[in-house]
């Protein structure tokens, strides 16, 4: 009987000990932490490291909690969304905006620099862009490289860099946390990255809510063999 006892004791603290251990990595490697924080983002990634699939995730996730979410990308369940048309220009609160591609969007691209922020409309832009937690504004803005705008680029709070896994279902997230120092050697204010943590995602759950074949038609032709 004393045997049988400390034997199945010995199996229930095995069994909670296992239970604590996968908890733990749960949380720390795959529970990305999706949560309200009225902030401006940036995620990058090579072509088919799985940023639409992020904004899939991101939208799931603030659908969950009844938040509305605006997207360029055609996943299901968000509002038909162009930084051009609709930004500063309709007002948007308590929302979640992700533009995907942002290095393709106009008024975003950074070799357009010179004219993504002028005249009153573009100033409203950036001053919607600037005050987006009073709007309550959790912004994602995603492309392949930083090639959007400086002046977006510098209000970006976190940045994720987005890495191909050896498995088609599993993302890896490297997140990074802007903040701004004083130089040693100039003296002069910069803007720094620290590394904060690097997490797993499990991305079947959302291979549904978007095409990720979706392309833009061009016209055809009838092309001639030589």
């Amino acid at each position: 009987f004393v045997a049988l006892f400390f034997s199945l004791a010995f199996n229930d603290y095995l069994r909670f000990f296992v239970i604590l251990v996968v908890l733990i990595i749960w949380r720390l490697v795959f529970h990305f932490p999706f949560r309200k924080k009225n902030v401006f983002s940036v995620v990058m990634g090579a072509p088919g490291s799985g940023k639409t699939t992020l904004c899939a995730f991101i939208s799931k996730w603030c659908k969950s909690i009844n938040e509305d979410v605006y997207c360029n990308a055609d996943i299901k369940g968000t509002y038909i969304f162009s930084w051009k048309d609709d930004f500063g220009v309709y007002m948007i609160e308590d929302s979640t905006i992700i533009t995907d591609e942002a290095g393709l969007e106009k008024g975003m691209y950074n070799r357009d620099y010179k004219t993504n922020f002028s005249g009153e409309e573009g100033y409203c832009k950036l001053e919607r862009a600037k005050k987006h937690r009073h709007d309550g504004i959790d912004f994602w803005m995603l492309s392949q490289a930083d090639d959007s705008d400086k002046k977006l680029r510098e209000l970006a709070q976190i940045y994720y860099i987005l890495k191909k896994t050896p498995f088609s279902w599993l993302m890896k997230i490297r997140v990074y946390e802007t903040d701004i120092d004083v130089d040693p050697m100039t003296k002069e204010f910069r803007t720094i990255r620290k590394h904060k943590r690097t997490y797993l995602l499990f991305t079947p759950v959302v291979w549904l809510s978007f095409d990720t074949r979706e392309r833009t038609q061009l016209p055809h032709k009838e092309w001639v063999m030589r």
